[in-house]
């Protein structure tokens, strides 16, 4: 007999599915949750053969158990119940109770499955979840596009006393940065690895990271992920970050943020332009089918008179990226160069656009 939390049980089941594929037709035996208890908990694992994900969890085991259960239909039935505690016993199938509610799930044996946390090493680079979630926020720069190679990735890199994630889709790129005086060298992991550690990552917690050749590796409180790490390294990204500014910009973040919002509701919406004028006054302006709205602003600017576009979404990006900053600084390089954001641990690249 088992006895566990339902709602913890569902929070953990929902986790590993997060990655378990669906109508896998190479390897069926990945659409199931791999199931094992034993006197100390539950552990609960799953692998879509890229990346491996263990959770583990408290619960009263009277006896040790080990099983494949299909995943849909296990977490949607848990996901359904009501009662406070469910109950497990094992009599050819998985039995399932809790309140009145009952359910008898087929299994299968776990000995097929294929082997989990295969080349595994013990990450040895410690930090607090807060510092992991703030450097991954970079992961809003990379590419969605399949044929974008690397730059569907966010690079991570330590040394120089710090730990880094960069990130680039070709028409912006992202940087942020946490205090750190491990080395580890570089590392790309894909953007959906990015997604699920941002899931596991409880930022009152700290955790583990590490990775090799291979891949990468992370542990905090229950949690254990092993992914593959895409191959090779983003190209020099410095080469395209301007090395002299012509103007410079300090505003409240705030409230820049919001100027844009409000702006940017009657941009075009085939490229979403918004246009900057920079003298004595910031004014903010766009166009489109359903009219035109503008809005001036004040803030510090040293430089000439400086007019450029850029794409709405990609400025708002950059201003929420920046969060842990209330000032921001844009480093102008001219009107069609790249434009830098600054916040306090953030950098942010943006192309404006050709007009």
């Amino acid at each position: 007999m088992i006895r566990v939390s339902r709602k913890a049980l569902v929070e953990a089941v929902g986790l590993v599915g997060s990655i378990i594929p669906k109508g896998n037709k190479v390897n069926p035996l990945l659409g199931n949750l791999f199931v094992q208890a034993s006197p100390a908990g539950m552990r609960l694992w799953g692998s879509n053969g890229e990346i491996d994900l263990e959770v583990s969890l408290e619960a009263e085991v009277e006896r040790e158990y080990r099983a494949l259960v299909p995943y849909a239909p296990f977490h949607a039935f848990l996901a359904a119940l009501r009662g406070d505690t469910v109950s497990f016993k094992e009599s050819g199938r998985l039995e399932l109770e809790s309140e009145a509610a009952r359910a008898s799930f087929a299994t299968m044996s776990p000995e097929e499955y294929p082997a989990l946390f295969e080349g595994w090493v013990e990450p040895q680079m410690t930090l607090t979840n807060a510092e992991l979630l703030f450097i991954l926020k970079a992961a809003y720069a990379a590419s969605t596009e399949e044929y974008r190679g690397i730059f569907r990735g966010v690079q991570l890199e330590s040394g120089g006393g710090k730990l880094k994630a960069v990130a680039s889709d070709g028409y912006r790129l992202a940087m942020a940065w946490v205090e750190h005086s491990e080395q580890a060298g570089v590392c790309v992991i894909p953007r959906a690895v990015v997604g699920i550690l941002q899931q596991l990552a409880e930022p009152g917690e700290r955790g583990a990271l590490g990775w090799n050749e291979r891949g990468i590796f992370y542990r905090s409180g229950p949690y254990r992920l092993s992914a593959r790490r895409l191959e090779g390294e983003m190209p020099d990204y410095n080469r395209v970050i301007p090395q002299a500014f012509v103007a410079k910009l300090s505003l409240p973040r705030e409230a820049f943020l919001e100027s844009v919002r409000r702006v940017a509701v009657l941009a075009d919406p085939d490229n979403r332009r918004l246009d900057l004028h920079l003298d004595d006054k910031i004014t903010l302006g766009a166009e489109g089918d359903w009219g035109r709205s503008s809005e001036v602003m004040q803030g510090e600017y040293q430089g000439p008179t400086l007019a450029f576009s850029v794409r709405a979404p990609y400025l708002l990006d950059a201003l929420k990226y920046a969060a842990d900053a209330e000032i921001v600084t844009l480093d102008l390089s001219g009107p069609t160069t790249p434009f830098v954001v600054r916040g306090e641990r953030t950098m942010a690249l943006i192309v404006p656009l050709r007009v």
